[in-house]
């Protein structure tokens, strides 16, 4: 690009192949200095000036988004087993505080709370979108802290740069029975496989001029299914919940997504020691217990776009303020090193 900026300066043709490393121009040269992270230009006088701007424009840090997300788990019950209440945070929160919308594309703004009734109305188990203003997060945050049903899994944050992918893993590797086959001695040898289940996010991130940040959202939710108790079967199964979304975010707002909902059965062989297991009257002397849990997983996701050094450190200051503890791991300092402060 640089190449071709001088070549037509000098009024000529940017040339076509040139060896790497090196720009091959009559009126002068573009070196690549890989080891210093320079580049050596060699033009006539006259054009110093008209380079330097172009190089000056072009050495712009990349805008940067911090963000933020919450990972909360609610245990559902009789009074809550359609997921998570949007009417009761309706009552609580100022009408303007959220904005839903299905799991289609949507701008801040495109569905105001009027519509919030058609959601709530919704089949159960569909995912909720929500957008929260900055105001009212905290409150949002302080009204789940008080439910004794509501437990947050993970607090992270990551850094992103403009318009490259980020993802963020939270869960296990687990060993999954691949195969069994018997050996010479007719004696059973397993083959396992390592499987990863957890929540995932990918995303990637597109800054606009007026702050406003898209996200290109994948979110995936997989979990384990052991095999029944006393049915000899040591398959696991694996589920797997995928969401994507295109969505709109401001600067320091909040997105909310809801209705990751799964059940977990537990269960067991309970009854009189021994006899239960003795083979084909051992169910006289015992029974199959099986409890199940249901969960909803409420993710919040906040951008903190980052557009310079003095917003880097505003931001990270930010964070420890609302997360003292991150001192400790050094948050802001990770910070200020993608800035190079």
């Amino acid at each position: 690009m640089i190449a071709g900026f001088v070549a037509q300066l000098a009024g000529q043709e940017a040339p076509q192949s040139v060896t790497e490393g090196e720009s091959a121009l009559v009126s002068g040269s573009v070196i690549v200095e890989e080891r210093t992270n320079s580049l050596i230009i060699t033009a006539e006088e006259k054009y110093h000036r008209a380079v330097v701007d172009m190089l000056v424009e072009l050495d712009k840090r990349s805008p940067q988004i911090l963000l933020e997300a919450k990972v909360v788990e609610i245990t559902l019950d009789q009074h809550n087993r359609m997921g998570l209440q949007w009417q009761q945070l309706l009552n609580v929160l100022p009408m303007a505080a959220l904005t839903f919308s299905d799991p289609s594309t949507f701008a801040l703004g495109s569905t105001v709370v009027d519509s919030a009734k058609d959601v709530l109305s919704g089949s159960p188990g569909g995912i909720n979108y929500a957008l929260l203003d900055p105001k009212n997060y905290s409150m949002m945050i302080n009204l789940l802290a008080r439910d004794s049903d509501a437990r947050v899994l993970a607090s992270p944050h990551l850094m992103a740069s403009n318009n490259m992918e980020a993802e963020l893993r939270i869960g296990d590797e687990i060993p999954v029975l691949k195969e069994t086959r018997m050996d010479t001695n007719n004696q059973p040898i397993e083959t396992y496989d390592r499987e990863k289940v957890g929540l995932e996010l990918k995303l990637k991130p597109t800054i606009a001029n007026n702050r406003d940040v898209t996200l290109d959202l994948e979110i995936s939710n997989s979990n384990v299914i052991a095999g029944a108790a006393g049915s000899g079967n040591n398959q696991h199964t694996i589920t797997e919940r995928v969401v994507k979304t295109h969505v709109i975010i401001k600067d320091k707002h909040t997105l909310v997504i809801s209705g990751l909902i799964r059940d977990d059965i537990s269960g067991g062989n309970a009854g009189i020691p021994e006899l239960k297991d003795l083979p084909g009257v051992g169910p006289l002397f015992g029974s199959q217990q099986k409890q199940k849990k249901s969960t909803e997983l409420l993710i919040l996701i906040t951008p903190y776009v980052i557009l310079s050094e003095q917003e880097a450190i505003e931001v990270g200051t930010d964070q420890l303020l609302k997360h003292p503890g991150a001192a400790t791991a050094g948050a802001l300092d990770h910070i200020e090193m993608e800035f190079d402060l």
